[in-house]
């Protein structure tokens, strides 16, 4: 393995490179403005995206769940995260989530109440197997 301080050493003695903390406490003259970022390419970002955006029809299809269901998973978590430690209300936006998909199972045994990022969690982090199978374990104790 390279010793990363021989590289570090040939860098700051490369020509035309100044060490600027070292030159600071050296020269009592006022520092120069400093003009790194003028070095640095920056993107423009007011070119990115539009105004006045074109409307597009699509066509959709969804499972259609109980809205009963949905309210008892609510009432049961008492509108609170059942999976992280977060302890505040998220009354009107919580998520309720099927375990095994709502196309397989829309029931109070199958769904648990998920903060959006928990949601989120359980459908696309790299653990969401490991967290899928805790919260169908905690659901289903109410089958």
């Amino acid at each position: 393995m390279p010793d990363t301080h021989l590289v570090a050493d040939v860098l700051w003695q490369w020509p035309g490179v100044v060490d600027l903390a070292k030159r600071a406490a050296s020269d009592p003259s006022p520092p120069s403005p400093d003009d790194t970022f003028d070095d640095c390419p920056m993107p423009d970002y007011s070119a990115l995206g539009r105004d006045l955006g074109e409307r597009v029809s699509a066509v959709r299809s969804y499972v259609k769940r109980d809205p009963k269901v949905r309210l008892a998973v609510l009432e049961r978590a008492g509108y609170r995260c059942e999976r992280c430690t977060e302890s505040r209300s998220f009354h009107g936006f919580l998520d309720v989530h099927h375990v095994l998909g709502a196309e397989m199972s829309d029931r109070y045994y199958n769904c648990g109440a998920l903060c959006p990022n928990c949601h989120r969690d359980a459908h696309y982090s790299e653990d969401s197997d490991e967290i899928n199978k805790g919260l169908l374990e905690f659901a289903l104790q109410f089958r």
